[in-house]
């Protein structure tokens, strides 16, 4: 290792020039899976608590409803499918999805910080619980960010309208 170099600091540059390298769409389609796998993640997790709650006996499948869910824990709900729909608008390459995609990165950053805070006992969850967190909301947030750059933006540019112009070089 060459000495007066900060390791740290040559990989950010390293991890930059790398991201360079690599096509707006193919970062896109990344961030979109990623975001997907996520939502999806989260909606497996709810029914798995739930079929926890049915294996020790405390709930019966037949006392579970959607509504009963989405009354319960709507955001936990609604913010997954949301985040599904807008990655997938992002892999079909729709102009919305971007957006979309930017703005549930966003949610879900700030989502997953709250869901630290609101734990259903009231206990403070132990320091890697906020590490792990924070760790998560900074990979969404840099991901959003990644999404807000100038090569992301133009890729979906919408093109300029035509001029009205009747004027010709003949008629000049």
């Amino acid at each position: 290792m060459q000495k007066g170099l900060n390791r740290p600091i040559l990989n950010a540059i390293s991890l930059h020039l790398y991201l360079l390298m690599i096509k707006p769409a193919q970062l896109e389609k990344a961030v979109a899976i990623l975001l997907l796998l996520w939502s999806v993640f989260i909606l497996y997790s709810i029914y798995a608590s739930l079929q926890a709650y049915v294996d020790f006996g405390i709930l019966h499948w037949r006392d579970v409803s959607l509504t009963g869910i989405l009354a319960l824990a709507h955001y936990r709900v609604i913010i997954p499918v949301l985040s599904i729909a807008a990655a997938a608008m992002l892999l079909a390459g729709k102009r919305s999805g971007r957006i979309a995609c930017i703005t549930m990165l966003f949610v879900n950053a700030i989502f997953v910080c709250i869901s630290v805070y609101s734990s259903d006992n009231g206990a403070i969850p132990a320091q890697s619980v906020f590490i792990n967190a924070a760790l998560i909301a900074l990979a969404f947030t840099g991901m959003g960010m990644l999404l807000l750059q100038t090569e992301m933006r133009m890729r979906h540019r919408k093109p300029p309208l035509p001029s009205n112009d009747t004027e010709t070089d003949e008629t000049r």
